[in-house]
């Protein structure tokens, strides 16, 4: 029996406080439980959306990774840019957008899963740690930021960059 059918059906198991107790931790679980993998998403589809806006904003041309899925590319960042871009003085050629804090543990996931690929493809990219990362992390000859993507936002950009920054849990 999978763990996602156990969550779903509570009423069905016999051991009634073993129930009580997956319920619980299902309500107060921040990190692991199917409310925070879905609250985790809508942060990431947020983030893609303010970069999408930026991207607008300064009239960059951009495919989606939704679009380079149906052109049946390989490995698909979030954002592809057709005509390479300078920020902060180096060549921008994709974007990828993270929800969330930039560690070390999967900063090196992401190298060995997507960008070390992206790098590959498409040549140098941004990567975007929302909520910032620690010192020492680096991709190089990539650019790698927090959420001070640019020095000049358009207002509604910037209210929307703090809303995402104070997200919190709504279950």
């Amino acid at each position: 029996m999978s763990k996602k059918y156990v969550f779903n059906h509570l009423d069905e198991i016999e051991d009634n406080r073993l129930a009580a107790e997956i319920k619980e931790a299902l309500e107060t679980d921040l990190y692991f439980s199917p409310e925070a993998h879905s609250f985790q998403a809508r942060k990431g589809i947020f983030g893609e959306m303010i970069v999408a806006r930026w991207l607008e904003y300064r009239n960059i041309e951009y495919l989606t990774e939704e679009e380079l899925r149906k052109q049946s590319a390989e490995k698909t960042p979030d954002f592809l840019l057709p005509d390479p871009v300078e920020i902060r003085g180096q060549q921008v050629n994709w974007i990828e957008s993270k929800a969330v804090f930039g560690n070390e543990t999967d900063h090196q996931n992401y190298i060995k899963k997507q960008f070390s690929h992206y790098e590959e493809l498409y040549g140098s990219g941004m990567v975007i740690y929302w909520y910032g990362y620690v010192d020492g992390i680096s991709l190089e000859g990539h650019i790698i930021s927090d959420y001070r993507i640019d020095d000049e936002f358009d207002p509604d950009i910037l209210r929307d960059i703090v809303e995402l920054l104070n997200l919190a849990p709504d279950w």
